[in-house]
């Protein structure tokens, strides 16, 4: 089953693949895309302090990002559930809820009248 699964997704992309690079403005973007992905892997082989450098810094930016959503997490957590218990709040998603499925129901009565 994992095996056929595997197959079955790499041959869907395969195939995508294929039919995508039908077009000719598909295909020369992928083109410039591998020549780009080319020329920085060549550049960064003999600038390799600066992808270090680089992906140090970009690593330093996520890990504040963590820090500062874990140290804000419980004050998130308090305003989400404050928006659960605000009573205008829920009434609001019911009327919302409510009309959504109201327009639902007319596009399949307009649907239901088209197919006749």
């Amino acid at each position: 089953m994992g095996k056929k699964l595997v197959y079955g997704i790499l041959a869907g992309a395969a195939i995508g693949a294929a039919v995508s690079l039908m077009n000719r403005e598909t295909r020369e973007k992928a083109v410039q895309k591998v020549t780009n992905l080319k020329t920085d892997a060549q550049y960064y082989y003999y600038n390799r302090d600066e992808l270090k450098q680089k992906a140090t810094e970009k690593f330093s930016k996520v890990q504040g990002i963590v820090e500062m959503v874990m140290e804000n997490k419980d004050y998130y957590l308090e305003k989400i559930a404050e928006f659960r218990e605000t009573p205008k709040l829920t009434e609001e998603v019911k009327i919302a809820k409510e009309v959504t499925n109201q327009g639902v129901d007319d596009v399949k009565k307009a649907e239901d009248v088209i197919h006749l």
